[in-house]
């Protein structure tokens, strides 16, 4: 899949949810679940540390982006 440029926030959700979707059939409630974390706390990690070069301070916040990338890249 062909990375577009993201303008908002707003698409790059979108555009990240397309390829949970594509790539291994799941939404990003559905990765939460699965991993046992709650779909509002992966929905915060990825608005605010997955298009940024800052890494977070949180185990949870950096176990959740750790587990979105191995997904997204297996």
């Amino acid at each position: 899949m062909q990375d577009v440029k993201v303008k908002t926030e707003k698409d790059f959700r979108c555009q990240l949810r397309a390829k949970l979707l594509l790539k291994r059939g799941l939404s990003v409630a559905a990765f939460a679940r699965k991993h046992g974390y709650k779909p509002k706390t992966v929905d915060r990690v990825i608005a605010r540390y997955w298009n940024d070069e800052k890494v977070p301070k949180g185990q949870i916040s950096q176990q959740i982006l750790e587990r979105l990338r191995d997904e997204l890249s297996g």
